[in-house]
């Protein structure tokens, strides 16, 4: 498909755009001797409490070897739901997010970004030098900005901007469509009406490439988010390990290659875990204290951002607002919903809430199995795992606790049906 575009020019409010083989033990014990042992993080098992692991190792067919107390422990895929978690997403330069959602930090310490015909040519810290095709990039942020629910509504409108046309965000709050044709280190060329305008980098927040060509197949799926330790997050649909390498290949079809010690975050995207966001409910209320009424969100918070709590991130899970609740059909029996809950970061603190879970076991009469004690903004997020012995249907519900319903953006994070 050609490039050539309809160009048009819109204005947009300013605060618009200021706004995741097996190793042998005698390895193992060879790596802690040469000073290079693997760091640990919480692995949270399908079944069963977290608990402190190590990762040496990630097979073809998604199990992973942990260093658990100094031996090796091979997990099975679809019995795991995370390893790690995401690294602060605080880069010292622009932001390539890919059309699969993978987000790529660059660092232009040694190349700038540019573009060379149909490829965005990148520099990063853990994956190297690359060479990306325009149809799998949807976006390049070279202003982040410093809040991070503002950075996530950026990112989200670009990850779901509509249109032919190339796009600049630009510092003054304007925005330009049109046909890119240089992207250099300090400069953009951008043909308007067959008119060429030429800007600086320091004056562009960001450039949507035309969301008309970008490649953004559907989801495998058995695949995992592997988070690097510079913030890189890919969506991949395989990663393996072959001794202190990791080979990834992206939802988007790229191959990339990073040493394995600079991951810090897995998260399992199987149909063995049921994420509750990934069903579709049987009935949503939100009962206004005053008059604003609140939609609940999957997998990001009430306002739209990626959800937080305890100061990291979470890639899976529930946003919404007291008052509120939402039933599930259960398509087959489930023992047990585990997740943690909390009050998003984004609150600042504030905020507070009682959680409930409610089952009906087909006799259409709901009980109460789970309440919370009042969960407060700034706690950390509390796990929960709550019997389902017998139920047909679920419902979740987000109470007002302390002060009304004051920023009570309420969070059930990585929540899950365990069979």
């Amino acid at each position: 498909m050609s490039r050539r575009r309809m160009p048009a020019t819109t204005r947009i409010p300013a605060a618009g755009w200021l706004l995741l083989a097996v190793v042998s033990f005698s390895a193992l014990q060879s790596a802690q001797t040469h000073g290079a042992t693997p760091a640990a993080a919480q692995l949270v098992p399908l079944d069963g409490r977290a608990y402190s692991a190590s990762l040496l190792r990630l097979e073809a067919d998604g199990r992973i070897m942990l260093g658990v107390d100094g031996k090796p422990q091979t997990i099975p895929a679809g019995q795991w739901v995370r390893w790690g978690a995401p690294a602060p997403f605080a880069p010292s330069g622009p932001i390539v997010l890919a059309a699969d959602g993978s987000l790529l930090p660059i660092d232009q310490q040694f190349e700038p970004v540019v573009l060379q015909g149909e490829k965005l040519n990148c520099d990063t810290r853990r994956l190297g030098r690359l060479q990306l095709p325009l149809p799998s990039v949807r976006g390049l942020v070279y202003h982040l900005p410093a809040r991070i629910q503002q950075a996530d509504v950026l990112m989200r409108e670009i990850l779901d901007a509509q249109g032919s046309a190339d796009q600049l965000l630009l510092a003054n709050g304007d925005r330009l469509s049109g046909t890119l044709t240089q992207l250099g280190a300090d400069k953009l060329l951008l043909e308007v009406d067959q008119i060429p305008l030429e800007l600086e980098v320091r004056n562009v927040v960001a450039v949507i490439f035309n969301p008309a060509l970008a490649r953004r197949p559907p989801a495998t799926k058995e695949r995992m988010v592997v988070g690097l330790s510079d913030g890189t997050r890919l969506q991949c649909q395989a990663a393996v390990s072959s001794g202190t390498s990791l080979s990834m290949t992206t939802q988007n079809g790229l191959k990339l290659s990073s040493a394995l010690a600079n991951v810090v975050w897995l998260q399992a995207l199987s149909e063995k875990v049921a994420y509750v966001s990934d069903f579709q409910d049987a009935g949503y209320r939100h009962t206004p204290y005053l008059s604003l009424n609140w939609p609940y969100e999957r997998d990001r918070n009430v306002l739209g951002g990626q959800l937080r709590c305890g100061g990291r991130a979470y890639l899976k899970g529930l946003g919404m607002h007291s008052t509120s609740l939402i039933r599930y059909a259960l398509d087959k029996p489930y023992r047990r919903l585990d997740a943690e809950i909390g009050i998003d970061d984004e609150t600042g603190s504030r905020g507070s809430v009682i959680f409930r879970v409610y089952v009906d076991t087909g006799d259409g009469q709901w009980q109460r199995r789970y309440e919370s004690p009042i969960v407060r903004g700034g706690q950390a997020p509390v796990p929960i795992s709550v019997d389902l012995k017998g139920a047909k249907r679920i419902a979740l519900v987000a109470d007002v606790a302390d002060r009304g319903d004051e920023l009570d953006h309420a969070n059930w994070l990585d929540a899950r049906l365990v069979p």
